[in-house]
Protein backbone atom coordinates (compact mmCIF):
# COMPACT_ATOMS: atom_id res chain seq x y z
CA UNK A 1 0.00 0.00 0.00
CA UNK A 2 1.43 3.06 -1.16
CA UNK A 3 1.39 6.08 1.93
CA UNK A 4 0.88 9.39 0.75
CA UNK A 5 2.49 11.63 2.73
CA UNK A 6 -0.10 14.22 4.27
CA UNK A 7 0.55 18.31 4.13
CA UNK A 8 -1.27 20.10 6.82
CA UNK A 9 -4.49 21.77 5.04
CA UNK A 10 -5.14 25.98 5.02
CA UNK A 11 -7.59 26.96 7.96
CA UNK A 12 -10.89 28.15 5.81
CA UNK A 13 -13.55 30.06 7.74
CA UNK A 14 -15.13 27.23 8.83
CA UNK A 15 -12.14 25.81 10.36
CA UNK A 16 -12.53 25.80 14.12
CA UNK A 17 -8.57 26.68 13.63
CA UNK A 18 -9.50 29.63 11.90
CA UNK A 19 -9.72 32.33 14.50
CA UNK A 20 -6.17 31.13 15.48
CA UNK A 21 -4.97 31.26 12.01
CA UNK A 22 -6.70 34.55 10.82
CA UNK A 23 -5.26 36.11 14.37
CA UNK A 24 -1.66 34.63 13.83
CA UNK A 25 -1.67 36.48 10.62
CA UNK A 26 -3.13 39.95 12.00
CA UNK A 27 -0.61 39.44 14.50
CA UNK A 28 2.02 39.32 11.96
CA UNK A 29 1.01 42.29 10.11
CA UNK A 30 1.26 44.18 13.20
CA UNK A 31 4.54 42.99 13.84
CA UNK A 32 5.26 44.17 10.40
CA UNK A 33 3.77 47.34 10.74
CA UNK A 34 5.52 48.13 14.03
CA UNK A 35 8.58 48.17 12.17
CA UNK A 36 7.66 50.04 9.62
CA UNK A 37 6.26 52.80 11.85
CA UNK A 38 9.90 53.95 13.06
CA UNK A 39 11.39 53.75 9.68
CA UNK A 40 8.37 56.39 8.53
CA UNK A 41 9.04 58.65 11.75
CA UNK A 42 12.49 59.18 11.59
CA UNK A 43 12.23 60.05 8.10
CA UNK A 44 9.33 62.73 8.97
CA UNK A 45 11.18 63.43 11.57
CA UNK A 46 14.24 64.50 9.23
CA UNK A 47 12.08 66.54 6.65
CA UNK A 48 10.61 68.48 9.89
CA UNK A 49 14.45 68.81 10.90
CA UNK A 50 15.16 70.17 7.54
CA UNK A 51 12.20 72.40 6.94
CA UNK A 52 12.66 74.08 10.34
CA UNK A 53 16.33 74.39 9.99
CA UNK A 54 15.80 76.12 6.91
CA UNK A 55 13.61 78.66 8.09
CA UNK A 56 15.69 82.17 8.57
CA UNK A 57 16.70 83.28 12.25
CA UNK A 58 13.70 84.99 13.70
CA UNK A 59 14.71 87.83 16.44
CA UNK A 60 12.60 88.61 19.65
CA UNK A 61 12.47 92.26 20.63
CA UNK A 62 11.23 93.50 24.23
CA UNK A 63 10.92 97.36 24.72
CA UNK A 64 9.44 98.72 27.94
CA UNK A 65 10.12 102.26 29.61
CA UNK A 66 10.95 103.32 33.05
CA UNK A 67 8.71 106.16 34.83
CA UNK A 68 10.20 109.08 35.39
CA UNK A 69 10.33 109.56 39.77
CA UNK A 70 11.75 111.57 42.18
CA UNK A 71 12.06 113.23 45.95
CA UNK A 72 12.46 116.28 47.73
CA UNK A 73 12.88 117.07 51.10
CA UNK A 74 13.75 119.94 53.69
CA UNK A 75 17.02 119.01 54.70
CA UNK A 76 18.11 121.73 57.03
CA UNK A 77 14.31 122.17 59.08
CA UNK A 78 15.29 124.06 62.24
CA UNK A 79 13.24 126.65 64.64
CA UNK A 80 13.16 129.29 62.31
CA UNK A 81 12.30 126.98 59.06
CA UNK A 82 10.14 123.89 59.15
CA UNK A 83 8.94 121.90 55.89
CA UNK A 84 5.84 119.92 54.74
CA UNK A 85 7.26 117.19 51.59
CA UNK A 86 5.00 115.59 49.48
CA UNK A 87 7.76 113.68 47.71
CA UNK A 88 7.87 116.14 44.73
CA UNK A 89 7.03 119.74 46.41
CA UNK A 90 7.91 121.03 49.53
CA UNK A 91 6.18 123.46 51.57
CA UNK A 92 8.63 126.23 53.58
CA UNK A 93 7.27 127.95 56.64
CA UNK A 94 8.87 130.86 57.87
CA UNK A 95 8.50 131.12 61.99
CA UNK A 96 9.82 135.02 62.26
CA UNK A 97 9.58 137.86 60.66
CA UNK A 98 12.88 139.27 60.67
CA UNK A 99 13.92 138.58 57.08
CA UNK A 100 16.97 138.46 55.55
CA UNK A 101 18.88 135.86 54.50
CA UNK A 102 17.78 132.25 55.14
CA UNK A 103 19.55 129.26 53.61
CA UNK A 104 17.15 126.51 52.61
CA UNK A 105 18.64 123.07 51.66
CA UNK A 106 16.99 120.33 49.90
CA UNK A 107 17.34 116.79 49.32
CA UNK A 108 16.88 115.59 45.73
CA UNK A 109 16.34 112.43 44.08
CA UNK A 110 15.89 111.83 40.25
CA UNK A 111 16.09 109.55 37.50
CA UNK A 112 15.41 112.07 35.05
CA UNK A 113 15.86 115.48 33.89
CA UNK A 114 13.85 118.46 36.36
CA UNK A 115 13.29 121.87 36.81
CA UNK A 116 12.74 123.43 40.02
CA UNK A 117 10.25 125.86 40.76
CA UNK A 118 10.10 128.46 43.82
CA UNK A 119 6.49 129.98 44.54
CA UNK A 120 6.41 132.96 46.75
CA UNK A 121 2.98 132.84 49.36
CA UNK A 122 3.99 135.86 51.49
CA UNK A 123 1.65 138.72 51.58
CA UNK A 124 0.15 140.53 48.75
CA UNK A 125 2.80 143.65 47.92
CA UNK A 126 5.85 141.74 49.27
CA UNK A 127 8.25 139.17 47.55
CA UNK A 128 11.33 136.93 48.10
CA UNK A 129 14.41 136.17 46.26
CA UNK A 130 16.48 133.58 45.46
CA UNK A 131 20.36 134.67 44.97
CA UNK A 132 22.35 131.88 44.84
CA UNK A 133 22.64 128.08 44.92
CA UNK A 134 24.81 125.33 45.34
CA UNK A 135 24.86 121.56 44.72
CA UNK A 136 27.22 118.81 46.20
CA UNK A 137 26.19 115.11 47.14
CA UNK A 138 24.42 114.14 50.12
CA UNK A 139 26.29 111.29 51.24
CA UNK A 140 28.43 109.73 49.22
CA UNK A 141 28.84 109.78 44.53
CA UNK A 142 28.64 105.81 44.50
CA UNK A 143 24.70 106.31 43.62
CA UNK A 144 25.45 109.22 41.63
CA UNK A 145 24.94 110.06 38.13
CA UNK A 146 27.78 111.69 36.18
CA UNK A 147 26.08 115.03 35.75
CA UNK A 148 24.20 115.09 39.06
CA UNK A 149 26.40 118.14 40.66
CA UNK A 150 25.94 120.25 37.08
CA UNK A 151 22.94 121.54 37.46
CA UNK A 152 22.04 125.15 36.43
CA UNK A 153 21.04 128.22 38.63
CA UNK A 154 18.59 130.37 37.52
CA UNK A 155 18.41 133.97 40.04
CA UNK A 156 14.96 134.49 40.15
CA UNK A 157 12.83 137.39 41.85
CA UNK A 158 10.05 135.54 43.53
CA UNK A 159 5.79 136.87 43.76
CA UNK A 160 3.06 135.77 45.05
CA UNK A 161 1.17 133.41 42.85
CA UNK A 162 3.94 132.87 40.34
CA UNK A 163 6.15 130.40 40.60
CA UNK A 164 9.92 130.90 39.27
CA UNK A 165 12.30 128.17 37.38
CA UNK A 166 15.28 128.54 39.71
CA UNK A 167 17.47 125.29 39.48
CA UNK A 168 17.89 122.64 36.29
CA UNK A 169 19.27 119.25 35.43
CA UNK A 170 19.66 116.39 34.38
CA UNK A 171 19.02 113.04 36.03
CA UNK A 172 20.70 112.65 39.33
CA UNK A 173 20.29 108.99 40.73
CA UNK A 174 21.32 105.73 39.12
CA UNK A 175 20.23 103.39 41.13
CA UNK A 176 19.35 102.53 45.36
CA UNK A 177 15.83 103.98 46.89
CA UNK A 178 14.82 106.53 49.41
CA UNK A 179 16.97 105.33 51.87
CA UNK A 180 20.15 105.30 50.04
CA UNK A 181 23.12 107.90 51.32
CA UNK A 182 24.76 107.68 48.03
CA UNK A 183 22.04 108.45 44.94
CA UNK A 184 21.22 112.09 46.00
CA UNK A 185 22.02 116.00 45.76
CA UNK A 186 21.85 118.85 48.91
CA UNK A 187 20.54 121.72 46.77
CA UNK A 188 21.73 124.57 48.94
CA UNK A 189 20.02 127.85 48.08
CA UNK A 190 20.09 131.80 49.98
CA UNK A 191 16.64 133.29 50.29
CA UNK A 192 16.16 136.72 51.02
CA UNK A 193 13.04 137.25 52.30
CA UNK A 194 11.32 140.53 53.26
CA UNK A 195 10.33 141.67 57.25
CA UNK A 196 7.35 141.11 58.45
CA UNK A 197 6.99 137.88 56.53
CA UNK A 198 6.17 135.78 59.74
CA UNK A 199 4.16 132.33 58.94
CA UNK A 200 4.64 133.17 54.97
CA UNK A 201 6.06 129.91 53.14
CA UNK A 202 7.87 128.95 50.03
CA UNK A 203 6.42 126.10 47.82
CA UNK A 204 9.01 124.14 46.01
CA UNK A 205 7.88 122.07 43.11
CA UNK A 206 9.63 119.12 41.40
CA UNK A 207 9.34 119.42 37.84
CA UNK A 208 10.42 115.89 36.03
CA UNK A 209 11.98 115.65 32.55
CA UNK A 210 12.30 118.97 31.77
Amino acid sequence: MIKRKMHPRLARSDDPAWPWAAGQRRVSRNVAAILVCPCVWLCLGGAALALVSGLPAQTLRITGSIPSAGRMELANANGGLTGESSGQSVRVRIANDEGGLRPVVLTLRTNSSYSLTAEWKGPAGTSARISRATVSPAGGTGGLRADALKAAFTEAELSPGVPAVCIRGSAISRGGNDASSDNAVLIEMLLDLPPGAANATVLFTLNLGS
